[in-house]
């Protein structure tokens, strides 16, 4: 029998510029770590009112958030900068990479909707996820 010890997180290399990056899935902690700073983000998900305003904002500090978690370095400062920075075609090619590999085969609008009626039932517990989803490597 198969056990999740059996299991090794699944991997992809994507290329951006002379070099490739490894990105991995998100897990639940780390989607809970990474809407939880950012209010644009959490509306999204909870079912109040998006501030587009804030989102839009909050834009490039999420990119470089999901990228730096993404490539296993979440909540180091100096990765979420560099993945905020990065031109838009590599930054759209990783995001990419990093919801297949979060929802392999999966329909990402459905995801969105899945996942917004999971955090909404989570209510008081989110209050309690830690704001960066692991410790920063730096």
């Amino acid at each position: 029998m198969t056990t999740l010890l059996d299991i090794a997180p699944a991997t992809r290399s994507v290329a951006v510029g002379d070099t490739s990056l490894t990105v991995g899935g998100l897990t639940v902690t780390d989607i809970a770590g990474l809407v939880r700073p950012f209010h644009g983000l959490a509306s999204a998900f909870d079912g109040g009112e998006i501030d587009a305003e804030a989102l839009l904002a909050q834009g490039p500090a999420v990119v470089g958030a999901v990228l730096a978690c993404a490539t296993g370095t979440p909540g180091n400062p100096q990765a979420e900068a560099i993945g905020a920075r990065l031109p838009a075609g590599h930054e759209v090619e990783l995001l990419a990479a990093v919801v297949e590999m979060t929802f392999p085969g999966e329909d990402p609008a459905g995801v969105v909707e899945h996942l917004a009626g999971l955090l909404k039932k989570a209510g008081p517990v989110m209050a309690q996820v830690p704001s960066s989803p692991l410790p920063s490597n730096a």
